[in-house]
């Protein structure tokens, strides 16, 4: 349970600032998120909330999500499995960047 709640203060901490990323709470085995408009989703993996985060609550246009991503992982303060999580974050949202710009859809 730890490691559920060390994930959701890390990816809260990094989207707090963000319009309409949803709000992620540490389960026992998952994590639970909950956008602003009540709905929600349950994710098994950290990739998983990451995806869904990105292609689901961020206009890629808008870069505040990488740049929120890249504040928090330059943080030396921020480090372990916080850190892990958002370097994962970020790979996954520059992707999807690229791929936006390339033209390609995200993966489903």
């Amino acid at each position: 349970m730890r490691q559920q709640i060390i994930v959701a203060q890390a990816i809260n901490a990094v989207c707090r600032h963000v319009p309409g990323v949803p709000r992620v709470t540490a389960l026992v085995d998952n994590w639970l998120m909950a956008g602003p408009t009540g709905a929600t989703k349950l994710c098994d993996t950290v990739e998983e909330l990451w995806t869904a985060i990105i292609d689901g609550s961020v206009d890629p246009n808008v870069p505040a999500l990488s740049e929120a991503l890249k504040a928090y992982s330059a943080d030396p303060l921020n480090t372990g499995l916080a850190a892990q999580v958002t370097e994962l974050g970020l790979a996954l949202a520059e992707g999807h960047a690229h791929r936006h710009r390339a033209g390609h859809p995200p993966p489903p």
